[in-house]
């Protein structure tokens, strides 16, 4: 017989057929085709992966730049999906407590993933330039409330809620929102358990009766109190500012002159410390108030704002003799004791 002039790597298979053997996983995979050379013979493809490396030394390079190119590809669609609105997530989110009782602070904690791909990146740049609202929302009882990323954590979005003892007890609605066209808003339910804070009777001399608030003094402690930083200086739980003996606690419900004081709540804790004792800041914060008695401040007395950031705002006043410090969320007065405990959220 004459040199078999076959092509290396072509076995005889028969008289009419050649056939490339190529171990892949063990298996045989058989592919009739009509070659545009001459021979015009049906080759028998029998692919065993295993050894294609071998044979083709950039299949598999090949193979995951295509699978890369497929699932960036099938990112770009689905997000496209998702601002279009045909299919969207769900908020992943965290809240500290279902059941806050009274003078407690709500924490909300929603994760925001970064942009997956350009889509992503342009939907969101759009939305900050053009549409109004943040980010991230939150909505309770109809009341909305910012958030703001955690520090440390941008992805992390946290919303902080003030419940007082003045509000009713029993279910409030809460919705979430990520308003970045990808996610589907969440409708739910907490519900704020009562709490019973003491009454006391005081009587007022007719001097100390007739004390009221300046303008200028309501008027610089309302800005403080609703100061919404976006910047956290705080980190962890809050301190005590004093080692002073606490004389009046948060939430009490009094009686002026045998009259009920309606609508009214002690927004602070009272310390009894001494002339001249050590007062310190509970948190870091920026201070953003100095009252004194001289300049119009007669309810307060020398007093001192902190702005914690974060909506979050805490004053310290009467700081000759008796200190009071009173800690905001939100422009709502909130129990500090909550604060002082080692929470994930704080």
């Amino acid at each position: 017989m004459g040199r078999d002039n076959r092509p290396e790597g072509l076995s005889k298979h028969c008289s009419s057929e050649y056939s490339i053997v190529l171990p892949i996983l063990n298996k045989s995979y058989a592919f009739e085709t009509k070659p545009t050379v001459s021979l015009r013979r049906n080759i028998d493809f029998q692919f065993q992966f295993g050894h294609i490396n071998h044979h083709f030394p950039n299949a598999h390079q090949a193979f995951e730049r295509a699978k890369d190119l497929t699932e960036g590809w099938k990112s770009v669609s689905k997000s496209c999906m998702q601002i279009l609105g045909f299919e969207r997530w769900p908020v992943d989110f965290h809240i500290s407590n279902w059941k806050p009782t009274k003078g407690e602070t709500l924490a909300v904690m929603v994760s925001v993933p970064p942009p997956r791909n350009f889509i992503d990146r342009l939907n969101l740049a759009f939305r900050e330039t053009f549409c109004k609202g943040r980010l991230v929302e939150i909505t309770c009882e109809e009341e909305t409330f910012p958030a703001y990323p955690t520090s440390g954590f941008p992805n992390i979005w946290r919303t902080l809620i003030p419940v007082t003892p003045l509000d009713i007890s029993g279910h409030r609605s809460l919705t979430v929102d990520v308003n970045d066209g990808r996610h589907k808003s969440f409708h739910g339910v907490i519900e704020v358990v009562e709490k019973e804070y003491p009454i006391e009777s005081i009587w007022l001399s007719e001097t100390k009766s007739t004390i009221h608030a300046t303008h200028s003094e309501l008027h610089a402690v309302k800005k403080l109190v609703s100061k919404k930083s976006a910047q956290q200086y705080w980190r962890g739980p809050f301190r005590l500012p004093t080692d002073g003996e606490v004389t009046t606690e948060y939430g009490l419900k009094r009686y002026y002159n045998g009259v009920f004081a309606s609508g009214y709540y002690h927004r602070g804790i009272d310390y009894g410390a001494c002339h001249g004792a050590y007062v310190g800041s509970p948190a870091a914060a920026r201070v953003s108030l100095v009252g004194r008695e001289e300049e119009g401040f007669v309810l307060h007395g020398n007093c001192v704002g902190l702005d914690h950031g974060h909506g979050v705002t805490s004053i310290l006043m009467h700081l000759d003799t008796i200190l009071v410090e009173g800690l905001y969320v939100h422009g709502k007065s909130v129990d500090q004791n909550h604060w002082m405990r080692e929470q994930t959220w704080i």
